[in-house]
């Protein structure tokens, strides 16, 4: 899951302020004075958010949240997505990466072995 763009943090809509106030109020007011809340503190929300949802367990051990810091891992596992059925638009949110897709082998269709670097 990918983290809000600075400019949505540093001006909240009015339902992401009401949401803010009724679960994190630390939060709101550093989104309010212009700052971006800490990592710490968006995780904590993401716990909040996702036991929201019925289908997620409420006790400690249910769902675990951690930031991701090593993307090189990451972004092989995703990619091996793509393939015969899924584009690599399907797999990766060109709009919002900051990968350069215009250079490279990029779209071939390389065995995953292959495509990660050595």
């Amino acid at each position: 899951m990918e983290d809000l763009p600075p400019e949505l943090w540093k001006t909240p809509s009015k339902r992401m302020e009401r949401f803010l106030s009724e679960r994190d109020a630390e939060a709101l007011f550093t989104a309010l004075s212009g700052g971006i809340p800490t990592d710490t503190q968006k995780v904590a929300l993401l716990k909040r958010v996702l036991r929201l949802h019925s289908s997620v367990p409420n006790g400690t051990l249910g769902v675990v949240v951690k930031p991701i810091t090593e993307l090189n891992g990451v972004l092989g596992y995703c990619t091996k997505q793509v393939g015969k059925d899924l584009s690599i638009a399907d797999v990766i949110d060109l709009t919002a990466s900051d990968m350069d897709l215009t250079t490279g082998d990029w779209n071939a269709r390389n065995p995953r072995q292959e495509a990660l670097p050595r």
